[in-house]
């Protein structure tokens, strides 16, 4: 006889829906657990309903049912028929005869035994009392897996499980579907400002906002102060429009100061799984910043490759300066009166082995923007010095080198002290150089 693990038992122990486990084996049907909707149902104990299942379920049958139950209890058992009766019977004998539903079917547990699971429900009770009942049960719903604790809303778990029911909806009815996600401007300053219950009230309110919005669509709430939904593509110009619609609403119906959301918007392609349409949708809203001008933009695969490599850039800059694939490339600077050398310049290559030249303006924007451009600056500084010792062991003759650095690096670092330090290193004296023969140039845009 099949045996439930203890957490499977109490896991099915403790479900609110009224059903039944039995072992079918050697032409024997064996009750093995009833659920606590069961007990509730039939105003009994575990043990009670045990027992009664346990004996002969067809004396507390209404007689003329009798017939029709056993035929079909042994038609299922053999698995030549789905199992779906309407029967009255008694699970008291002092009490009246009650019109039960049960229908049943069979599942396979994990070590591959075959059970028969039944669930059951008393018709004779009230329609609102059997609604309730199925909203108590209804766990895609309500289970703290899929819905958002604050705004009561589903969660992305729920996106993820549920969401490609409705791409396929919005396919059939020959629309375009697409996933929008919301950002609630400046969350962190209005919790500060506000407390934490007036900005969960915002949450709250964004999500009923939104539920006017795009009604019979899936919208969910993600981290933090983001939302998603899943829609049929109306065009730009009437996503925009929607974006201003709930801002207007969110500004006028929010306790404190809001400026509102900001979103970006996604098509969900043919063959596309939903967490690659959200994370699209994410990125272009991430490259909307703090621009208030951009309420609302839009996925483009050209954005999207020029997102790529800039976290490439990101991703592999230390390793490009372990392995000297960042070069000092010179060019001369010449005095005009003389029409000869003054000095050198130092400018960065980086000659990726995978991808090619870099060039500056590529890497160096995306440096800044990741407040990583001091180390450039400093590196260039290291590798200048190590091209004096050179020149100098082959006899080149020594001339003054500028290096540029950025108004930015002094934020990070202390500039003079980590100058001095890789130029004393290097002993500039030893090689007919002064330290004022070392160019610090802060780029044109930052004076």
């Amino acid at each position: 006889m099949y045996q439930f693990s203890e957490e499977a038992r109490k896991y099915y122990e403790a479900l609110p829906v009224p059903i039944l486990f039995n072992d079918v084996s050697d032409g024997n049907i064996t009750p093995l657990l009833v659920s606590d909707g069961l007990c509730r149902l039939a105003e009994a104990s575990r043990e009670k309903m045990m027992e009664v299942f346990g004996r002969s379920i067809f004396e507390r049958l209404h007689p003329d049912d009798v017939g029709k139950v056993a035929q079909l209890g042994q038609d299922f058992s053999n698995k030549l028929c789905p199992y779906d009766v309407i029967y009255r019977t008694k699970y008291r004998p002092d009490e009246p005869y009650r019109t039960i539903h049960t229908v049943g079917s069979w599942i396979t547990m994990p070590d591959g035994t075959e059970l028969t699971v039944q669930m059951f429900v008393d018709v004779t009770k009230s329609l609102n009392e059997y609604t309730g009942l199925m909203d108590v049960y209804a766990l895609f719903q309500h289970d703290r897996f899929y819905t958002d604790p604050v705004t009561g809303i589903p969660n992305v778990n729920y996106l993820r499980e549920f969401a490609d029911t409705k791409i396929a909806s919005l396919r059939r009815e020959g629309e375009k579907p697409c996933i929008i996600v919301f950002d609630i401007d400046a969350m962190g300053a209005y919790n500060n400002r506000y407390g934490m219950a007036r900005g969960d009230d915002l949450l709250r309110l964004t999500a009923d906002i939104l539920h006017g919005e795009f009604p019979g669509d899936v919208i969910i709430r993600g981290k933090e102060d983001h939302f998603g939904v899943i829609f049929a593509f109306p065009g730009k110009e009437k996503c925009i429009d929607k974006v201003r619609a709930i801002n207007e609403k969110i500004i006028e119906r929010a306790y404190g100061l809001t400026t509102g959301v900001t979103a970006g918007v996604s098509m969900i392609d043919q063959g596309m799984d939903v967490d690659t349409a959200l994370d699209r949708a994410k990125r272009t809203l991430r490259r909307a910043g703090t621009d208030r001008s951009q309420i609302c933009r839009f996925y483009s695969r050209r954005e999207d490759e020029a997102y790529w490599n800039e976290r490439y850039i990101v991703d592999n800059f230390e390793k490009a300066m372990e392995n000297g694939w960042i070069k000092v490339y010179c060019q001369m600077i010449m005095k005009v009166a003389t029409g000869k050398g003054a000095a050198l310049e130092a400018l960065a290559r980086w000659i990726d082995p995978g991808r090619g030249t870099i060039s500056p303006a590529e890497f160096i924007p995306v440096l800044e923007k990741y407040h990583l451009l001091y180390k450039l600056d400093l590196y260039m500084m290291k590798q200048v010095c190590r091209e004096v010792e050179i020149r100098a062991q082959n006899g080149l003759v020594m001339v003054p080198v500028s290096v540029n650095f950025s108004a930015q690096d002094f934020d990070h670092c202390d500039v003079l002290a980590e100058l001095n330090a890789i130029v004393d290193e290097l002993d500039p004296a030893k090689y007919n150089m002064l330290k004022r023969d070392f160019i610090v140039e802060i780029t044109e845009q930052d004076v």
